[in-house]
């Protein structure tokens, strides 16, 4: 395969995981044209025109007769074609040609199984003047039986809800509708419903276990009825190890796009190696987090997994600079999370540029100014976290945060629509400013007990016209001057954080009423300036009506002044009821 054709066929599968289609098969039809001897293109445009609503039938089962006569010892074309066929109904077909495919395909096929299992189902559904006196396989007393394959419009679905007799398609979509861990509760309720959804392999594409329970026999069950749909899989604090996810590696479903692993201890950096070798062309979203896995699994993520657009390796203490030396630049990867992974410093990449990163996350590691510095090989980036990092001057004050922010946002970092720092002293109105004044279309800033940051820093962003989110909790010097210019100036302002901040008064309130028109979301907290007259005034706010408001640790307001709220179906933070909601766009 040419370099150009696998950069298309890498595009095509991140366009697919956005959703984008039609994009995805432009991709696909470039690397078919550069490569025609490539399966993996007619494999991957097939599942495009299976996705496209209506499905493009015709031209997948085009797609499936090209794979098949390309290698009819593959058991793939024959799965496309028999998922297609089964659509429109055609099983009398669709049974002369898994009936061809069990004759070819070679017994190491890891679908071979599932080849076996649809020709079976066949022989029993349909009449024997089509099966000619097949018979289905006998059962192996000494072999647990594998689920059987999806069958959606042979498996009657009589009484499944009371007298309704739905078509199985709706009710297909009724199961799919839910969470799949809301699905294991369903099989609970009648054995009719438990039959479905256990014969339904597409209900069983999106994996997600949380908790001790969830062990190797559950992976192996998951195995068995996913095959080789499965499309994600997501374990957390789970007893699964090695051998469990040995069972996922073998059956080698061809559609895993994304695997999140969060804290499970069990599972080594063998493993995840050996997930980047086998699914490495086809992982668009890997989160690696709280595994403890080190430099050698790092390289081999970015040098294998040649389709990521999502990475999250945080809180990994072992992971060092030299494990991201093996990033290379034509890497599509747009979002990369590494916080708390205290090894990284950040102070040399491996490539001059990489244009495709949008969003980094550095909190909590050792990124410093001279790591600041080196953030010009992210011209395109729009998104970054600096909370916990370590920004003191170098060189013995001759480099600043303030100056090293100049000059770097005069070469890069003019893109941003998302920054974040928390708890940085010296993060001071200088530096505000000078980011400010090169990013207008910030978005989403949250500066978290900055005691350098003043209403001179804050005023600047009131140029950011397209300003949605704002917080600037415990930020004392921070008075009612640059908050109510942000909130006159800022029109598109939907969230304001100012707790905690003992200078703002009843002033920053009547802004909000007059001029706050998008503002829904106010969190006031500790502002022990504010009087309980002042808050009341909120209900007259001009525009959006106030949705969420955080009312705690004020002592002038009264409980009366929160049920007024509370009247209003405002989500109230305060004496009376404590419930927690997030200032928008920041978790």
């Amino acid at each position: 395969m040419s370099k150009e054709c696998a950069q298309n066929i890498n595009a095509g599968v991140f366009a697919m995981g956005r959703d984008n289609i039609t994009q995805a098969i432009e991709f696909f039809d470039k690397a078919v044209a550069l490569d025609p001897s490539n399966l993996l293109s007619y494999i991957h445009r097939a599942d495009c025109y299976m996705k496209i609503n209506p499905p493009a039938i015709d031209l997948a089962l085009g797609e499936a007769d090209t794979v098949v006569t390309m290698k009819p010892s593959d058991s793939t074309g024959y799965i496309i074609a028999w998922n297609a066929l089964s659509k429109l109904k055609h099983y009398e077909t669709a049974f002369k040609l898994i009936r061809i495919g069990k004759a070819k395909v070679v017994m190491t096929d890891p679908q071979r199984e599932y080849i076996d299992e649809i020709y079976d189902l066949l022989v029993k559904k349909l009449p024997e003047s089509v099966t000619k006196g097949a018979q289905p396989r006998k059962p192996k007393p000494s072999v647990e039986p594998t689920a059987k394959p999806a069958a959606p419009a042979i498996v009657t679905n009589a009484e499944m809800f009371g007298d309704r007799n739905l078509p199985n398609e709706l009710v297909h979509n009724i199961f799919a509708y839910l969470p799949f861990r809301q699905l294991g509760k369903v099989v609970r309720v009648c054995k009719v419903w438990a039959t479905f959804i256990h014969r339904d392999t597409m209900l069983w594409t999106k994996i997600d276990l949380t908790g001790p329970k969830v062990n190797n026999n559950v992976i192996d069950t998951v195995s068995k009825r996913a095959r080789s749909q499965l499309r994600s899989l997501a374990l957390e604090r789970s007893k699964v190890n090695n051998t469990g996810m040995k069972k996922i590696i073998t059956a080698r479903p061809s559609q895993l796009s994304t695997i999140v692993f969060t804290a499970n201890t069990h599972i080594t950096d063998v493993t995840v190696i050996d997930i980047c070798k086998v699914f490495g062309k086809t992982l668009t979203k890997l989160t690696v987090s709280s595994q403890n896995i080190n430099d050698q699994c790092s390289e081999a993520i970015f040098t294998k997994c040649t389709a990521l657009a999502f990475l999250d390796i945080s809180d990994n203490p072992k992971l060092t600079d030299a494990g991201l030396a093996a990033w290379p630049a034509t890497s599509p990867l747009r979002v990369l999370k590494v916080n708390s992974c205290y090894g990284l410093a950040f102070h040399a990449w491996a490539a001059p540029a990489y244009p495709a990163l949008k969003e980094l996350d550095v909190s909590q590691t050792s990124f410093n100014l001279r790591s600041l510095q080196k953030l010009t090989v992210f011209p395109e980036l729009k998104t970054i976290d600096l909370s916990g990092t370590d920004l003191r001057p170098l060189q013995g004050g001759l480099i600043t945060l303030g100056r090293t922010i100049k000059d770097l946002t005069n070469t890069s970092l003019r893109n941003l629509t998302h920054f974040a720092i928390q708890y940085d002293p010296l993060f001071d109105d200088e530096a505000l400013k000078y980011i400010a004044e090169a990013n207008t279309k910030l978005k989403y800033v949250k500066i978290l007990s900055a005691s350098s940051i003043s209403d001179a820093g804050v005023r600047s962003l009131s140029n950011c016209q397209e300003l949605e989110s704002l917080a600037l909790p415990n930020c004392a010097r921070v008075t009612d001057s640059s908050v109510v210019d942000i909130v006159c100036s800022c029109q598109n302002l939907q969230s304001l954080d100012i707790g905690g901040n003992s200078s703002i008064t009843d002033k920053t309130l009547d802004a909000i009423v007059e001029h706050g028109n998008t503002l829904t979301t106010l969190v006031v907290s500790s502002c022990i300036g504010l009087t309980g007259f002042g808050i009341l005034k909120l209900h007259k706010k001009a525009g959006n009506p106030i949705k969420n408001l955080n009312l705690m640790f004020l002592p002038t307001v009264s409980n009366d002044t929160i049920r007024s709220f509370q009247a209003k179906n405002v989500n109230v933070q305060g004496n009376l009821s404590y419930s927690k909601f997030k200032v928008k766009g920041f978790k």
